[in-house]
């Protein structure tokens, strides 16, 4: 480690390497990062992230296409080992936080530059900021950046049928999340992809859009609004606490919110398939 300079607990993002620019030496040094990610410790995955974030914030214009490879492998890696492990400790928690970090930098300077060939190992990584449970905040930009994804792929990969599958199928489980606010802004932004790019989409992606991911829903539907309101008939007939009733009504409240969200998109989603006159469907 002594070319990076780099100690547990140290850092080297005062440090200058003029040998950055040589694509031979970024991947010798990020890969040092991942030999340190094999100890699969999560002390050690919290000093790795924390010293990709300066990396990436001060070299990110020289960054070649073989070091994003790296990077983004590295942050897949990362959130891989911090879901198999407690998020309740202390570094796993600030694990998550700097890889997020990471996460944004590249989104606002660097989407563009990231290799087509890594945006599914990109998609893994947002759906994992997506899908944290204590955090409607980061996943709500986590929905965004999914979006900033489609818009980029749209342009670059317009027959990747895998890349479009494996994007959706992520609109597929936000659309099955248990808080409302991210099940809404999963619809509205699948909305505003069928929308903006339904016309260079693959069929594959019209049968998630009309049919895949709204089964899901109507399944989780059935799953959670209908015994929501069984436990609200219930609660009224066996004379529970006031506050009980009112809970469960809020939460009657925010799966009808959900409901009239999701035919909205959907119907907006079907009348822009209809539209098309060459749209056909698998």
């Amino acid at each position: 480690m002594s070319a990076f300079n780099y100690q547990r607990g140290g850092s080297w993002r005062n440090n200058k390497f003029p040998d950055w620019l040589n694509d031979q030496w970024q991947v010798v040094m990020l890969n040092m990062y991942m030999e340190d990610l094999a100890e699969n410790n999560i002390e050690c995955i919290y000093d790795v992230v924390s010293n990709l974030r300066p990396l990436i914030e001060n070299s990110y214009a020289q960054v070649s296409k073989d070091g994003w490879t790296i990077i983004l492998e590295i942050l897949e890696r990362v959130v891989s080992m911090i879901s198999s492990n407690n998020l309740s400790s202390a570094y796993s928690k600030e694990s998550a936080k700097e890889a997020f970090k990471c996460l944004e930098y590249i989104y606002n300077t660097s989407l563009y530059k990231i290799p087509l060939t890594d945006i599914g190992n990109l998609i893994t990584i947002i759906d994992y900021f997506a899908a944290l449970k204590d955090d409607l905040n980061t996943s709500l930009i986590a929905v965004n950046l999914l979006h900033s994804v489609a818009d980029y792929m749209a342009q670059q990969v317009k027959e990747k049928n895998e890349l479009w599958t494996l994007l959706f199928s992520k609109f597929k489980r936000i659309g099955a999340d248990e808080r409302r606010e991210l099940r809404s802004a999963g619809f509205k932004t699948l909305e505003q992809i069928m929308v903006n790019h339904g016309k260079i989409l693959p069929s594959t992606t019209w049968y998630y859009a009309l049919i895949d991911i709204p089964i899901q829903f109507l399944e989780f539907l059935k799953v959670n609004y209908l015994s929501r309101i069984r436990n609200k008939e219930e609660l009224h007939s066996g004379g529970e606490n006031i506050e009980d009733v009112d809970l469960e009504a809020e939460e009657e409240n925010a799966w009808e919110e959900s409901i009239t969200m999701f035919y909205s998109s959907f119907i907006r989603i079907l009348t822009t398939f209809h539209s098309y006159e060459e749209g056909t469907l698998m």
